[in-house]
């Protein structure tokens, strides 16, 4: 068991905060962004253009992170995407619930140089509860997402190999302009 350097980029939930938490008590390392959509995003790609070390953690962020800081985690970067593997991208929640989708999930990826799309390294799926909402199912995702965090987390720690599994991603990938059009045909 080592200690690590690790940036970990999550969004403003109290789930990052439970995964950073988690980290921490762990003994790693832990430079932490929180991060939403919308908010000033400068001093954030200032911590990370400076930012050197093994592991980047990506959870529940949609930050994009160019190919020179992916290469900067001299152990590798995974991202816990709240979404299975047929939702790349953004508006999964809204899509499976408009698509009566039964099932929904949480990828673990490795990351590369595009948007959802590395070698994945454990999808966790769970039922769709009737009458479920998207807010819902964001809160049920990310309890999830935790889960599988907790996980990849302590495989890190106990320097323990993270394999990737033979599971595709599926579909396009969906846009944040894709998921404003979709809203707005909705409302009309």
């Amino acid at each position: 068991m080592g200690s690590y350097d690790v940036l970990f980029i999550g969004d403003n939930s109290v789930w990052s905060r439970l995964a950073v938490s988690y980290l921490k008590d762990c003994n790693f390392d832990v430079t932490s962004i929180f991060w939403d959509y919308g908010t000033d995003d400068s001093q954030v790609r200032a911590i990370v253009q400076q930012w050197e070390g093994d592991w980047i953690l990506s959870f529940k962020s949609d930050f994009i992170l160019a190919s020179d800081i992916i290469t900067k985690a001299r152990r590798g970067a995974i991202n816990f995407h709240p979404a299975p593997v047929r939702y790349r991208g953004i508006g999964g929640y809204q899509y499976a619930i408009d698509n009566k989708d039964t099932n929904f999930g949480v990828t673990c990826h490795y990351i590369d140089n595009q948007i959802d799309h590395g070698k994945i390294i454990n999808v966790i799926e769970f039922g769709i509860i009737s009458g479920e909402t998207p807010e819902s199912l964001m809160s049920r995702t990310a309890a999830y997402a935790l889960s599988l965090f907790h996980e990849i987390s302590a495989r890190i720690r106990n320097a323990q190999e993270i394999p990737y599994v033979n599971i595709q991603w599926l579909g396009k990938l969906y846009t944040r302009t894709q998921l404003s059009a979709y809203l707005s045909c909705r409302k009309k």
